[in-house]
């Protein structure tokens, strides 16, 4: 997969910014089921909440920390 950072993490595709209100878009989290009103999210409309982003990010951690 592309090593750029505004990527969507589900298809690679880029990531959408909404500017204004109008443009966020009611989105269910791709990990938790849950449903936001997203102002970040990619071309096919996958999104990835703040808690779940949160969640890889502390799994990344305990797994480098488990293995050094």
């Amino acid at each position: 997969m592309n090593d750029k950072k505004d990527i969507c993490e589900i298809c690679g595709k880029d990531l959408v910014y909404a500017l204004t209100p109008k443009e966020y878009k009611d989105l269910t989290c791709e990990f938790c089921g849950k449903i936001f009103n997203a102002n970040t999210f990619c071309e096919d409309f996958h999104y990835i909440c703040d808690s779940c982003h949160q969640r890889k990010a502390i799994k990344i951690f305990e797994n480098v920390t488990e293995t050094t």
